[in-house]
C-alpha cells in the first residue's frame, strides 16, 4: 500500500481500505468473500475508485500486483519512499517515510519534453 498511496489516499486509511460513500473498513468484507492471495496479487476496486468505483466490498476482485502497479502508475505519479527506522534517526515511535523520487506518468511526460 505503500506504493499506492498516492494514488489511493481517499478511501485508505489506518483501518484500510474504506468504503467512499460510506467511510466503512472493507477488507475483512473483501477477504472473506474473495479468500486469501497469494504473493504476486492484490485486491483490486473494479473500477478503480478514480474511474468512477465507490470502494465498496462488492467492487473488489483479486488481481495482479504487476498490472495493478501499471494501472496505478497511469492513473497519477507517485513517490518512491524510503523507511526510516527510528533506531536510524526516524521521527516518531515507529519511524517515517522519507521520498527518494518520483515515479509515473508525469514524470515520465517531464523527462520527454524537449
Amino acid at each position: 500500500m505503500a506504493v499506492a498511496a498516492a494514488v489511493d489516499a481517499s478511501v485508505f486509511d489506518g483501518r484500510g481500505w474504506v468504503d467512499a460513500t460510506s467511510g466503512k473498513p472493507v477488507f475483512d468484507a473483501v477477504r472473506r468473500r474473495l479468500g486469501p492471495i497469494s504473493a504476486d496479487q492484490v485486491y483490486t476496486m473494479v473500477p478503480h475508485f478514480r474511474l468512477g468505483g465507490d470502494g465498496a466490498a462488492k467492487d473488489f476482485s483479486i488481481g495482479g500486483f504487476i498490472e495493478y502497479l501499471g494501472v496505478l502508475s497511469q492513473i497519477g505519479s507517485f513517490t518512491l519512499e524510503r523507511y526510516i527506522d527510528p533506531k536510524q534517526g526516524g521521527r516518531g515511535p515507529f519511524g517515517h517515510l522519507e521520498a527518494v523520487r518520483t515515479i509515473g506518468h508525469e514524470f515520465l511526460i517531464n523527462r520527454n519534453t524537449p
